[in-house]
């Protein structure tokens, strides 16, 4: 091994932990925050939490909740859930403690993504960065019913990256499918998995070269059939037998939400468990307006270099379950989670990469930085309690239910 691959790799080390400290920080206070909504008929009054149900979580997805119209199959999710009741019982500081952890290893690993991407070690490291403190993501982390979106993103990160060094590694192609089969046990959305994968290997210039990558992807393409066949009740339950809305409504719905998604990004400012959101029942201008910012977006990625175009092509695709499935929510924070590594990696790649003005690039960075990490801590706080975190929405959002 050189000099300068050792060099590399003390200076991951140090970062990861830097990160994992930079995390500690901002999400420590949620550690005294409470249970909210979902939380109560899920995990508070959910008699089925206990290792004794371990093998049932995998074949009875009534078991998610007390109430059984919220069936889910998420069998690694209630996994943890039941180890915290066994670490904690009814206390929610466990619970939250577990969500700051994954959120933690969610950031090293965009990182290492990052590079194995092709950026550049700086790019790499700030992008990890905006990930860990945009106040986006604070619900994800700060909500411990979101936990199945940190689980998930988690995977699907690991999956990418290994996939990326299958061909390198003997049994880096089985721990890939090992990571896969935990994110798609944790929620649906992993179900994009292999599509992200292909990314990679597309920006990487290794999709025609690399067989042995291809192999995984496909193998993973299988275990995600079989997924399907299990949660087939409850697929056809969302399209075909009750779907909460129509096809087009849908449509313009979530087209709408995409743009809207895209502005949480830019100005995460008003932010609230309870966006002031409503179904679009036409193609109407605001849907227009919103349908021409997202394909602007694509199309700009398309025709940039580098990490453009995988990063707009990424969070486009993280968005795409959410955005066919009809859910009653119209629009979540926590469902960007997963897809602001890509806005992440693009807003580090314009910060980062002004090295003609390497001193005011340096600045803007830092109060970029600081400014989000602020935004985050205020949203923790807002998260500290169920009446904090509704009036908070009842401010933000007075015309909603």
């Amino acid at each position: 091994m050189s000099k300068s691959t050792l060099s590399t790799d003390g200076s991951f080390r140090r970062s990861a932990l830097l990160l994992v400290l930079l995390v500690g920080v901002i999400y420590s206070a949620s550690l005294r925050a409470g249970f909210h909504y979902d939380d109560f008929h899920s995990i508070v009054r959910n008699p089925h939490l206990s290792l004794t149900h371990l093998t049932a979580f995998f074949v009875d997805p009534g078991l998610f909740s007390v109430n059984p119209e919220s069936a889910m199959y998420r069998p690694l999710l209630l996994t943890t859930y039941a180890l915290n009741r066994l670490i904690s019982a009814g206390d929610a500081w466990s619970y939250h403690l577990i969500n700051v952890i994954l959120h933690a290893a969610s950031t090293i690993v965009v990182c290492r993504l990052l590079r194995l991407l092709g950026s550049s070690f700086g790019i790499s490291v700030l992008a990890a960065v905006l990930f860990a403190v945009h106040p986006i993501n604070s619900e994800a982390v700060a909500y411990v019913s979101s936990r199945s979106e940190l689980l998930a993103s988690l995977g699907i990160l690991l999956f990418c990256c290994l996939v990326l060094t299958s061909s390198q590694k003997g049994r880096t192609g089985l721990m890939a499918i090992g990571c896969l089969a935990a994110a798609i046990a944790s929620k649906a959305v992993a179900i994009v998995s292999p599509l992200l994968a292909l990314l990679g290997l597309a920006h990487a210039g290794r999709l025609k070269a690399d067989r042995r990558s291809l192999q995984v992807i496909i193998l993973s393409g299988v275990l995600l059939l079989g997924y399907l066949l299990i949660v087939q009740n409850l697929v056809s339950r969302a399209f075909v037998d009750a779907p909460v809305r129509g096809l087009s409504s849908q449509m313009a719905t979530q087209l709408k939400a995409l743009g809207y998604y895209l502005w949480l990004m830019v100005m995460p400012v008003h932010l609230s468990v309870e966006h002031q959101f409503a179904v679009s029942r036409d193609f109407e201008l605001v849907v227009g307006v919103a349908a021409a910012c997202v394909g602007s977006l694509l199309v700009l990625g398309w025709r940039a270099r580098y990490i453009w175009r995988w990063g707009s092509a990424w969070w486009f695709v993280c968005l795409l379950p959410t955005a066919a499935v009809p859910l009653i929510v119209l629009v979540n924070e926590h469902r960007l989670y997963g897809a602001s590594v890509g806005v992440m990696a693009l807003i580090a790649c314009v910060l980062g990469g002004q090295t003609d003005r390497r001193r005011m690039a340096d600045g803007w960075i830092a109060v970029y930085t600081i400014s989000l990490a602020i935004l985050t801590i205020q949203r923790v706080d807002v998260w500290h309690s169920e009446r904090s975190v509704w009036q908070d929405a009842a401010i933000k959002a007075p015309a909603s239910l």
